[in-house]
């Protein structure tokens, strides 16, 4: 299953902070894994994704989550976004943990700048 033509970003291999101070990284199963994580010098617990979870996604609090082929991509919610990803035959997993989506904040400030553009475009429609 691709990834569908929805704006997204990729946040396989990027550190999130939890509200609580503690980091962790997000993988899909069998994927090798960043170095430049190990450079943070930090204690990065993972969230492994599984390849059982390939096509599928769910939102939580704003935000879609969706396993592609390749990578986890997380886009802000928008029922446009949503209809796209089901019509390319992504199937909504409720059980599916959403990343983003409880106040943990993506470590990598150019990613971060980018889920805020992607945000503020869908606002306009």
């Amino acid at each position: 299953m691709k990834k569908p033509n929805v704006p997204c970003i990729r946040i396989e291999d990027v550190p999130l902070k939890t509200l609580f101070g503690s980091v962790y990284v997000v993988e899909l199963d069998g994927v090798k894994r960043s170095e430049s994580q190990f450079e943070l010098g930090l204690d990065v617990n993972y969230y492994q994704f599984t390849t059982e979870d390939i096509g599928k996604y769910n939102s939580n609090n704003g935000v879609v989550c969706f396993i592609g082929e390749d990578s986890v991509y997380i886009t802000p919610f928008d029922r446009e976004t949503v209809k796209e990803l089901e019509n390319q035959g992504f199937k909504r997993n409720f059980c599916l943990y959403v990343p983003f989506s409880n106040s943990e904040e993506i470590l990598d400030a150019g990613l971060e700048y980018d889920f805020k553009k992607i945000k503020e475009n869908l606002k306009k429609y």
